[in-house]
């Protein structure tokens, strides 16, 4: 498999819907082989986060910030998209 950078291109600052971020990570897992591992898919969102995104990650408990589905259910719930693809 070629080097990867992975994390360049996703970036998350809590602007807009979580679905796009989301996207980008399984992309990423999959790029890497890791899309099972869950632990492995929550610990590289966490280098993708900044701004708002990295402050709401940063209060969540650690059984969150350890889980990729957990994580993924948080986001989604914080930074949800309207009809239109924005967030509401």
């Amino acid at each position: 498999m070629a080097d990867l950078t992975l994390s360049d291109d996703i970036v998350f600052d809590g602007s807009g819907g979580a679905d796009k971020f989301i996207r980008g990570v399984r992309k990423a897992a999959f790029q890497a082989g890791k899309h099972n591992d869950d632990a492995w898919c929550a610990g590289f969102a966490s280098t993708c986060l900044e701004g708002p995104a990295f402050l709401f990650y940063e209060k969540l408990g650690e059984d969150v910030q350890n889980s990729w589905k957990l994580l993924r259910s948080k986001l989604v719930e914080q930074f949800p998209i309207t009809k239109s693809g924005s967030q509401s």
